[in-house]
């Protein structure tokens, strides 16, 4: 019988807090571990799909920037904010990154994996950690301001996969205009486009 997407979740879950303490992470809701900032806080975040025969995995991080949401937030006035608040749970983010938008060089990690039993889940968790460490974790850690996020949020790799993603809220794409318009304004209307 195939693995169930609450039996991987369960058990990735397990694990993948534990192999973030040592970055300066601590467990949040759901299948989150956060790191708090001065202004920004990172969530390193997963979830499951159910697919047919497999479960599909899938990592990203996320960041939230006050210092960027309240602009358009001020911007676009108090009934634009609580609308979009209400379908998340916790504080929306400003920012998500896949692992390939995160990465350097040409070689790039998948952004999700089909696992078809727990140790293919306990080899995809090492893959994505040892990944993290290596790769994410240095870019991540000289994110402490809004134009720390511009830099790493603005590249053109974001930019060129931006039109494929279209699992970003409202309330990110206003943020990256925001950012944009403050740390990138000679592609502008490039982000606005792709946005």
């Amino acid at each position: 019988a195939a693995v169930s997407k609450d039996a991987v979740l369960a058990h990735v879950r397990a694990r993948f807090a534990e192999r973030f303490v040592a970055q300066g992470f601590v467990p949040g809701a759901g299948q989150t571990v956060v790191r708090r900032g001065d202004t920004i806080d990172q969530k390193v975040c997963f979830d499951a799909e159910q697919l047919t025969d497999s479960v599909r995995l899938r990592a990203w991080v996320a960041f939230q920037c006050p210092d960027v949401s309240h602009v358009w937030q001020d911007a676009l006035g108090d009934a634009a904010a609580p609308s979009a608040q209400r379908l998340w749970s916790e504080p929306l983010p400003d920012v998500t990154l896949r692992p390939s938008e995160l990465a350097t060089g040409p070689v790039r990690p998948a952004d999700d994996a089909a696992v078809q039993s727990l140790p293919d889940a306990d080899r995809w968790l090492e893959g994505f950690c040892t990944w993290f460490a290596s790769t994410a974790l240095p870019r991540l850690d000289v994110v402490r301001r809004a134009a720390d996020l511009g830099r790493l949020a603005l590249t053109a790799t974001p930019l060129k996969q931006l039109p494929r993603r279209h699992d970003r809220p409202p309330c990110e794409q206003y943020s990256r205009l925001v950012l944009a318009f403050a740390f990138d304004p000679e592609r502008l209307p490039r982000w606005t486009n792709a946005l």
